[in-house]
């Protein structure tokens, strides 16, 4: 049983209060409808039940910092999206966790929603790790690379710049993308 706007944001000005019975009457009302969208991405149903709780969990220990803009459902939804890709990826469930990634960037959102939270956490932690990949390089390959993707310059340019053959200048592209492509699997 799904409530309507009005008796959300009653029942929401509650939980935030401290109010258990609020909060244990949104469970109520929600728990089957989120197990039921995690179950349908994790096969195991002790884990999907696992992440349902977590769900629930997290609006409770968050319900101080959450502000709705819309439903308690469409946060609650967004949350649940969100652990299932985590726990997916965690698993090493990687086809999966990527077609369920893709299908998510795809969506609609509005802006300050949860989701562009987590599109911008998730896009955050990208950066930092090929940062991270980036600095690990042998110098001359780091210097390839910022020149080819930082400056934008070509394979004939790199080569005449720092005078090496340009199949050296490739071989060396060739192992920056197969190292960052590692390392994206990795996360993934």
């Amino acid at each position: 049983m799904q409530m309507d706007d009005s008796n959300d944001q009653d029942l929401w000005r509650r939980v935030q209060q401290d109010d258990r019975p609020a909060f244990e009457s949104i469970y109520r009302s929600y728990v089957e409808v989120i197990f039921a969208l995690v179950f349908k991405h994790i096969d195991n149903r002790d884990d999907a039940e696992d992440v349902t709780q977590d769900v629930f969990l997290t609006l409770w220990e968050q319900r101080k910092q959450i502000v709705l803009q819309k439903r308690i459902f469409s946060y609650l939804y967004s949350v649940a999206r969100y652990k299932t890709f985590r726990y997916n990826r965690d698993k090493g469930r990687t086809e999966l966790y990527q077609r369920q990634w893709e299908h998510f960037l795809d969506l609609d959102h509005t802006p300050g929603t949860a989701p562009e939270v987590f599109v911008k956490a998730e896009m955050l932690r990208l950066e930092a790790n090929i940062s991270r990949e980036i600095e690990k390089l042998p110098p001359q390959m780091k210097k390839i690379y910022q020149l080819n993707i930082e400056d934008g310059m070509g394979t004939a340019e790199i080569a005449s710049r720092l005078t090496i053959s340009e199949h050296t200048v490739k071989k060396h592209l060739v192992n920056i993308k197969r190292r960052l492509r590692t390392m994206a699997l990795r996360l993934f």
